[in-house]
């Protein structure tokens, strides 16, 4: 986890723009460790209404969301901001992105972001996010209270010990909201994958696979995302016959996941 110099921020306000819930809450668990509180808008347009009625500091902007998207939502708020007060401006919007290649970096430039933060998201990446973009009279060096924790953690092979040491080391007992946030997602999601597939939806299939990704490796299911990127990059391509493959195996290592869940040892 590391990230364990004692920066706090306990002043500032940050709005995270993100639909996933998984993702949510790993992201909002790692300001908390800043002394940040966060106010969620699960979507581009939510995003849009929140930052009219209340000043933040920052913003985290996830790209790929339903109603309304990262990029649009950012255009928006800068077109809003030039017209009605100049120091709005000024805030910082940063991109959370899987998809972090020259173009996409890029387009997030374009519309209007200051910044692009890979997923899953790194505690030490945030913290030197923090440290670049807020206000140095915003932060606060203060002896933070450290967790400690002898557990042992162990999962097995299909989740990485290290990452799920790594959230209970940030999240303690809470980390469970975590893993019931994934399985109900998973829950909702492989059956609408799969009907998606018969329908022959590239669209569906893109989104839904994309979700999954991402969600899936802030638990450490390395396997399950790498799948479920490569769905993702078959439906752009429409590749069916590629998709119809590795279903079967995402379907496999879907079961696989629930049960190690169950039976980690904290």
């Amino acid at each position: 986890m590391s990230a364990d110099d004692n920066t706090t921020y306990p002043d500032l306000k940050v709005l995270l723009v993100e639909d996933n819930v998984v993702n949510q809450k790993v992201t909002t668990a790692m300001l908390k460790h800043f002394s940040i509180e966060t106010d969620i808008a699960d979507n581009g347009q939510v995003g849009i209404e929140m930052a009219k009625s209340k000043q933040y500091d920052m913003i985290l902007m996830d790209c790929q969301m339903p109603v309304m998207n990262g990029f649009d939502a950012t255009l928006q708020l800068r077109k809003l901001n030039s017209s009605t007060d100049a120091t709005q401006n000024d805030i910082p919007i940063l991109a959370m992105t899987a998809n972090a290649s020259p173009e996409d970096v890029d387009r997030c430039i374009e519309v209007g972001m200051n910044d692009v933060i890979a997923k899953p998201v790194e505690l030490n990446t945030l913290l030197n996010i923090l440290k670049k973009w807020v206000n140095p009279e915003k932060n606060t060096s203060s002896v933070r209270e450290t967790k400690t924790n002898s557990k042992q953690v162990r999962a097995n092979e299909v989740l990485d010990d290290k990452v799920i040491k790594e959230l209970y080391d940030l999240m303690g007992d809470d980390v469970n909201s975590v893993f019931d946030a994934f399985l109900q997602s998973l829950s909702e999601h492989m059956p609408a994958l799969e009907q998606a597939v018969e329908a022959e939806d590239l669209e569906q299939i893109a989104t839904i696979s994309h979700t999954l990704k991402g969600s899936s490796a802030n638990i450490g299911a390395n396997k399950f995302s790498s799948l479920s990127k490569a769905i993702m990059e078959l439906a752009r391509a429409k590749n069916f016959d590629g998709i119809n493959k590795l279903l079967h195996d995402l379907i496999e290592e879907s079961a696989k996941i629930t049960e190690a869940i169950k039976n980690i040892s904290l």
